[in-house]
């Protein structure tokens, strides 16, 4: 997944797991609050969804690379991604996300990754329900 949001964002960069943790899945909405801004990956033919959550300070440095800029988040933290900002993350940073998922799950099943969703945090509502999502695993990982 680096390699991919290297070659998007035109920079190096590095992921690593940082841990891995099974949950409730309100406590980890409750944890990411609404101010992240939430992909959500569908997994077909699994059922369910990958969710990725980071915060709206990493959404706006992802926006400045993929516009040519150093990757600083020069806007204040109180307004929303407007739509068009949505639209990089969901086009750019979402289809990276889901392209990372085929080679690691294709040793386990054939799997056609798809965004769903781009989103506000989940507690906002504008995310899948926990009725569909009530299990998760948590894998913490950086990005540098």
């Amino acid at each position: 997944m680096a390699a991919m949001f290297s070659a998007s964002l035109r920079a190096p960069a590095e992921s690593r797991l940082s841990a891995m943790e099974r949950g409730i899945y309100e406590e980890f909405v409750a944890q990411i609050g609404n101010s992240a801004v939430v992909v959500t990956v569908g997994m077909e033919p699994l059922q369910g969804a990958i969710v990725a959550a980071f915060g709206t300070d990493v959404a706006y440095g992802f926006i400045d690379r993929l516009l040519g800029g150093e990757g600083r988040m020069t806007v204040a933290k109180e307004r929303d991604l407007s739509d068009i900002e949505m639209s990089l993350i969901r086009n750019h940073i979402g289809s990276d996300i889901a392209g990372g998922l085929i080679e690691p799950w294709g040793r386990t099943v054939e799997i056609e990754p798809e965004v769903i969703e781009v989103g506000g945090g989940l507690g906002s509502g504008s995310c899948h329900p926990a009725e569909r999502l009530r299990d998760h695993l948590v894998v913490r990982g950086a990005l540098r």
